[in-house]
C-alpha cells in the first residue's frame, strides 16, 4: 500500500502525511516509525528529525516473523531472504530502500536480545538525544 501511496502522491507521501497530521513537531516530541524509503528519511531529517534504525539478524528477524503465524508470514525461510532483499534495495522508484535509510540513521540499534535489552538501548539511545531526560 505504502509503494502505491508513493508512486501516486510522491515518495515521501506517508511521512509528510504524518507530519501534518501531527500539526508539526512544535517543539513536541513525535515517532514515526517503518521509514523504509529514502525520501522518507531525507523528508524527515529536513524537518529535524533523529533517525533511528532498529535492526536485528535476519535469522531471528525470521523466527520472529514465524512466530507471529499470521497468513502472510507463512514462508520459507529462502523466501523471507528474497523479500528482504527487495525491501533492502527495491530497484523501483517508489519502493523500500532500507539498506540506505538504515546508512543515514543518526544510531542503530541492534536487536537480537531480550525485550527488556532492546528497552535498556532505546532508553539509552533517548537519553542522547534528550539528556535532560534521562532517556525517560
Amino acid at each position: 500500500m505504502a509503494n502505491e501511496l508513493r508512486a501516486t502522491h510522491g515518495n515521501d507521501y506517508v511521512v509528510k502525511f504524518y507530519l501534518e497530521r501531527a500539526g508539526g513537531a512544535d517543539g513536541r516530541r513525535i515517532i514515526i516509525e517503518s521509514i523504509r524509503a529514502l525520501a522518507e528519511a531525507e523528508t524527515l531529517k529536513k524537518n529535524g528529525a533523529t533517525l533511528l534504525a532498529v535492526d536485528a539478524d535476519q535469522k531471528l528477524r525470521y523466527e520472529r516473523v514465524q512466530g507471529r503465524r499470521s497468513e502472510t508470514d507463512k514462508v520459507s525461510f529462502e523466501q523471507f531472504q528474497e523479500h528482504e532483499a527487495l525491501e533492502m534495495n527495491d530497484p523501483d522508484p517508489h519502493g523500500m530502500q532500507k539498506a540506505k535509510v538504515i546508512e543515514m540513521a543518526d544510531y542503530v540499534i541492534q536487536n537480537n536480545g531480550t525485550f527488556d535489552e532492546l528497552k535498556e538501548k532505546i532508553d539509552e539511545v533517548l537519553g542522547k538525544i534528550n539528556p535532560s531526560k534521562n532517556g525517560q
